[in-house]
C-alpha cells in the first residue's frame, strides 16, 4: 500500500484534491460487512488490478484510471444528493405526493410492492440524475426497498450499472422481464419513455392492468403526438399505440408539470441575469410526467376490459 501511495504522489496526474480522498489498497481494508460495499464494483475491480500489477508502468495506468473513475463516482453521488434535496423540497414533489394519495384513495388500489424504472438514461446527464433522485424519493414514499426497484436502460454503461447496484437497486441485464404480466402492484417509472414502450407495457399486462401504475408520458400523447388521444385517426389501426388507445377511456390520469425547472429558471434570472441569458435555456423540463392508474380488479369484467382495436376488427 505504501509503494502504491508513493507512485501516486509522484505521478504527473497527482492532484491535492484527489489526495485528500485517497484510500488504502483494497487488500489492506479490514474485513467488515460495513465496508464490503464501500465502493461500487467497477472501482473494486480497478483496485484489484492495481494490487495485482507486476510492472510500475502498468500499475500507474491502472491508478490513473482508478482515480478518474473514483472522482466521477464521488461527483455523481454529490450531484445525486443535491438533486434529492432539491426535488424533495419542491412543489413538484408535493404535487406528485398529492396525486399518489388521490389515485390510491379513489381506487382504492393495493400498496405498491415493486417499482420498475425504464428509460432513465446515462448518469452523465443532469436530467437522468434528477430522475434518479425522484426514484429514490418514490422508494422512500412508497416504502419499497431498493432491492424491489428494478432498473434497466440499454444506454447504461458498466459504470452506470455499477453505481446503481452500489445504491442498492436491482439492475436488469435486459428488458424482457418488464414484459411479463405483473403479479403484484407495480409502479412503472418511465421518464419520457417512447410510445412504443408504453403500448407494449399495456399490451403485456392487458389482464393485470389493475396492478399497474405508470409515471411517464401522458397516455393521450402516447396515442397521438398531438395529444388528442388518437381520435383524429380515421381508422383505429392508424393509431400509433392501439393498446393504449383501447384503455384510454378507463384510466385516471394526473398531469404533473415540471414546476421545479420553471422556478429554477426564474431564480437564475433574478440572481444572475447574464448567466440566465448565456445558458439558462439549457435547463430543460426533466421531471414533467403524468401519473396514470387503472380501475381496481372489482371494476373489471369481460365486458368492460378493452381489447386492442386490431383484435376487435378480427372478431367481426
Amino acid at each position: 500500500a505504501q509503494a502504491t501511495w508513493l507512485i501516486f504522489l509522484t505521478s504527473p496526474e497527482y492532484s491535492p484534491a484527489l489526495a485528500l480522498h485517497a484510500r488504502p489498497a483494497m487488500s489492506s481494508l479490514p474485513a467488515s460487512p460495513l465496508l464490503a460495499d464501500a465502493e461500487p464494483a467497477h472501482l473494486a475491480e480497478l483496485q484489484a488490478r492495481i494490487d495485482q500489477s507486476s510492472r510500475p508502468e502498468e500499475q500507474r495506468l491502472h491508478e490513473k484510471e482508478y482515480w478518474r473513475q473514483y472522482k466521477h463516482w464521488t461527483c455523481t453521488l454529490a450531484r445525486l444528493a443535491a438533486a434529492i434535496a432539491d426535488v424533495g423540497g419542491s412543489d413538484f414533489w408535493q404535487s406528485l405526493c398529492g396525486a399518489l394519495g388521490a389515485h390510491w384513495a379513489c381506487g382504492p388500489l393495493p400498496e405498491v410492492e415493486d417499482i420498475v424504472c425504464l428509460c432513465l438514461g446515462s448518469l452523465e446527464d443532469h436530467a437522468s440524475l434528477c430522475q434518479l433522485s425522484l426514484l429514490h424519493l418514490l422508494s422512500e414514499k412508497l416504502n419499497v426497498s431498493h432491492e424491489r426497484c428494478f432498473v434497466y436502460d440499454p444506454c447504461h454503461t458498466r459504470e452506470d450499472r455499477s453505481i446503481l447496484e452500489y445504491l442498492g437497486f436491482t439492475v436488469w441485464k435486459g428488458n424482457d422481464e418488464a414484459w411479463n404480466p405483473v403479479t403484484r402492484m407495480t409502479l412503472f417509472y418511465m421518464p419520457h419513455g417512447g410510445y412504443r414502450l408504453t403500448n407494449k407495457l399495456v399490451q403485456a399486462n392487458s389482464r393485470s392492468l389493475h396492478r399497474v401504475a405508470v409515471l411517464g408520458n401522458c397516455f393521450s400523447w402516447v396515442c397521438n403526438g398531438d395529444g388528442d388521444g388518437g381520435h383524429g385517426a380515421d381508422d383505429a389501426e392508424d393509431c400509433r399505440a392501439p393498446h393504449v388507445r383501447a384503455v384510454l377511456p378507463l384510466v385516471k390520469a394526473t398531469e404533473l408539470p415540471d414546476t421545479l425547472n420553471s422556478k429554477m429558471q426564474e431564480r437564475l434570472a433574478n440572481l444572475a441575469p447574464r448567466a440566465a441569458q448565456l445558458f439558462g435555456g439549457r435547463l430543460v423540463d426533466c421531471l414533467e410526467c403524468s401519473l396514470t392508474t387503472f380501475p381496481p380488479a372489482s371494476n373489471w369484467d369481460d365486458t368492460s376490459l378493452p381489447t386492442s382495436p386490431r383484435a376487435q376488427r378480427s372478431a367481426l
